[in-house]
C-alpha cells in the first residue's frame, strides 16, 4: 500500500459522531487522572499515551483499546493494572461499552477491585525475560 491509497484507506473509516465525542471527553478526564499524556488525533488512528505506565487508549477503526505492556513485575504490575483498569472504566463510561480483560476473559467491572489477579502474566512475562523490568 504506498502513501496515496493509505490516506484514502483512512479518509474511508466512518468514525461515528459518539465516537468523535467521547474522545473530545476523555482527554481531559484521562488527564486529570493520569497527569501529562501524549495525544495523537487524526485517521486512522487516535491515541493517548502516558509514558510512565506504557498506558496506551486509541480509537482505531471504530475500535476502543485500552493497554499496557508488560515490562513491570510484582507490586509494579499492580500499580499498572490498578491504572489500566481505572481507565478503562473512564473509557467505558463515556463511551457506552465494556470493557474486558482479555487476559482474564472478564469484564473489567468484575476485575477492577482484585488487579493482582493479572499480576501472574506480568511476572510470567518478566520470568521469559529472565527477571527483566523497565
Amino acid at each position: 500500500m504506498d502513501a496515496m491509497d493509505a490516506m484514502e484507506y483512512a479518509e474511508s473509516i466512518d468514525y461515528t459522531d459518539a465516537d468523535l465525542a467521547a474522545w473530545g471527553r476523555l482527554i481531559p478526564l484521562i488527564r486529570e487522572d493520569l497527569g501529562q499524556v501524549e495525544v495523537s488525533e487524526g485517521p486512522p488512528s487516535w491515541d493517548i499515551s502516558h509514558g510512565p505506565t506504557g498506558l496506551q487508549v486509541s480509537l482505531y477503526e471504530g475500535r476502543w483499546t485500552a493497554s499496557v505492556p508488560y515490562w513491570a513485575h510484582g507490586r509494579q504490575a499492580v500499580h499498572i493494572l490498578k491504572t489500566l483498569y481505572r481507565v478503562a472504566e473512564i473509557v467505558a463510561r463515556e463511551t457506552g461499552t465494556q470493557g474486558q480483560d482479555l487476559q482474564l476473559k472478564q469484564p473489567v467491572a468484575k476485575v477492577i477491585n482484585s488487579p493482582s489477579a493479572g499480576q501472574r502474566f506480568f511476572d510470567e512475562v518478566a520470568q521469559q525475560l529472565g527477571g527483566l523490568s523497565y
